[in-house]
């Protein structure tokens, strides 16, 4: 039988991705990391005979092994997750292999000496980094230390982003008497209501009840934003912020090694601490300088944080919202209540007029406008990992030419998925003709019924600011896969085109010309609008 993992057409089949195809796939990456080190035995010197193997290699890891590791934050599971863990020191040892190899260092060393172009000096540039950050430069005992640190490292970062996974996916509270839901809208008690049913297979109903809660965000957040069970908001938070943090699933022992051999791992490359070492990959100068930096923010906003939480405390013993002083589980519920009251903003109503097709039409409007391409779902049957994922391909204009496509991973999967959002790449740009593919995904609340998502203001903002790190990585020029799009760049200014879309939900015709009530069909209208935009600093 085939292996997806193998089959390099354009796309990895990743309906057919199993835990089975993972360790010959490192069996083939390993050999392909010999013969890349053996090619430089004959100690070539010029660009194209140093460049291209190694693009080669970087090329069949995206198509090989890149899937392996979005499966495990998009579709985990415990047959991938254990064969995973497994091959992992392996992996480790294969990838330090080539960053500590005398010969590839040592050409790039000699690249260094020669008349580049801009691109190429910085491909040098970000590889000799990396080297010595892989340990190039260390004796054999310190170099011995510092790959057993980097197996550990690896293996403990693995192990604590599923105890996280497992210990969210293992909480649920179940309630079964209606007073206790107080507060909480319509369409959560739906939502609710329907998690109880498919979890237990049992009848539930919006109305009646068992409704069923877990910490996942759809789940988590509107309770306590709405909640009036303050007892039920208390629970929720002290899980949620103790998620991983007791019995098997416990992350603190793991988070003081991780500390431990992060600062070894520094000490050994010549750093004062990890601090250090991380802001050698980016633009802030120094630690200081980033201690100043926060150091000011602090002294700005402390006054303001103690008038604002004065206000918030003011507001609740005024309407007998909750005892105060405020506790951490009832700053959002308080919050959404003064919220209300100052800019006559209901975030529950808000959300009518955000339906998802109608924000991905206004967010492709403003990107044909701002970057003149045609974004368009794809006809093609392209294999997913979800069936609610959608995939999208995007068109130059001017000649209608495809440049560039992407997945989108909507909806909150709980048992599987990873909280949170961000973007990947999938496919990095490697030539003229290469199309670039980006996985953009969310954790939004899934559909109900027939009904398409409605998305609060906050989930429109997180859309857009993916979609910017998205365009980052699909419209580039670049062809060499190691500057292109977002990579090779400081990770302090990736930041910079996700918050350049973000904006864009505050420019009056995009967020009216995506809004769409989903009973009345009517546009957000003006004092929705304005008031959305007084809102953007609240609290």
């Amino acid at each position: 039988m085939t292996n997806p993992l193998l089959n390099h057409d354009y796309i990895v089949d990743f309906s057919a991705v199993e835990a089975k195809h993972v360790e010959p796939t490192l069996k083939v990456l390993k050999d392909k990391i010999q013969q890349t080190i053996k090619a430089f035995e004959s100690k070539p010197t010029t660009w194209l005979e140093i460049q291209k193997p190694l693009q080669n290699l970087d090329m069949f890891m995206e198509r090989s092994w890149s899937p392996v590791s979005h499966l495990l934050s998009v579709k985990n599971s415990n047959e991938l997750r254990e064969v995973y863990n497994k091959v992992l020191p392996e992996l480790i040892q294969e990838h330090l292999k080539l960053e500590q190899d005398p010969n590839i260092y040592e050409a790039y060393c000699q690249l260094e000496k020669q008349s580049l172009n801009p691109i190429e000096k910085r491909i040098v540039e970000k590889n000799l980094q990396s080297a010595r950050h892989s340990g190039i430069d260390l004796n054999d005992a310190d170099k011995k230390q510092f790959n057993q640190i980097s197996e550990e490292l690896s293996k403990l970062s693995t192990e604590f982003s599923n105890n996280v996974l497992d210990s969210i996916k293992s909480y649920e509270k179940i309630i079964s008497k209606a007073e206790d839901m107080k507060g909480l809208p319509t369409s959560y008690l739906q939502m609710a209501s329907q998690s109880y049913a498919t979890a237990k297979d049992k009848e539930s109903t919006p109305d009646a009840g068992p409704w069923r809660i877990g910490l996942d965000f759809p789940s988590y957040g509107p309770v306590q934003q709405y909640s009036q069970n303050r007892s039920l908001r208390e629970e929720l938070y002290r899980a949620r912020i103790s998620v991983a943090s007791n019995g098997e699933l416990d992350n603190t022992k793991k988070i003081n090694r991780i500390l431990e051999l992060r600062q070894q791992k520094s000490k050994l490359l010549g750093y004062n601490n990890f601090a250090e070492f991380s802001l050698s990959k980016k633009m802030a100068p120094s630690v200081d300088e980033v201690l100043k930096f926060l150091g000011d923010i602090r002294k700005a906003a402390k006054q303001k944080a103690a008038t604002e939480y004065k206000e918030l405390c003011d507001f609740a013993e005024k309407n007998k919202l909750c005892p105060t002083p405020l506790q951490q589980w009832d700053m959002s519920f308080v919050s959404e209540k003064y919220s209300k009251e100052k800019y006559s903003i209901d975030s529950e109503e808000v959300k009518k007029y955000f339906q998802l097709p109608k924000v991905l039409d206004g967010l492709f409007e403003i990107s044909k406008k701002i970057f003149n391409v045609e974004i368009k779902k794809s006809d093609a049957k392209v294999p997913k990992w979800h069936e609610d994922v959608m995939f999208f391909d995007i068109f130059d204009r001017d000649n209608n030419k495809k440049i560039a496509s992407f997945y989108l991973d909507p909806y909150s999967r709980p048992e599987n998925k990873r909280g949170g959002a961000w973007m990947n790449s999938c496919i990095n740009k490697s030539s003229p003709e290469a199309l670039p593919i980006a996985y953009l995904v969310c954790n939004m609340t899934p559909p109900m019924g027939d009904k398409p998502t409605l998305m609060t203001f906050n989930e429109v903002t997180t859309l857009f600011h993916e979609f910017g790190h998205g365009i980052h990585h699909m419209l580039t020029e670049v062809v060499y896969p190691q500057v292109a799009g977002i990579n090779g760049v400081e990770w302090d200014a990736v930041e910079l085109p996700s918050q350049f879309m973000e904006n864009w939900c505050f420019h009056k015709p995009t967020l009216i010309g995506m809004s769409e009530h989903i009973e009345t069909k009517a546009k957000l209208p003006d004092d929705i609008y304005q008031n959305l935009k007084n809102k953007r600093t609240f609290m």
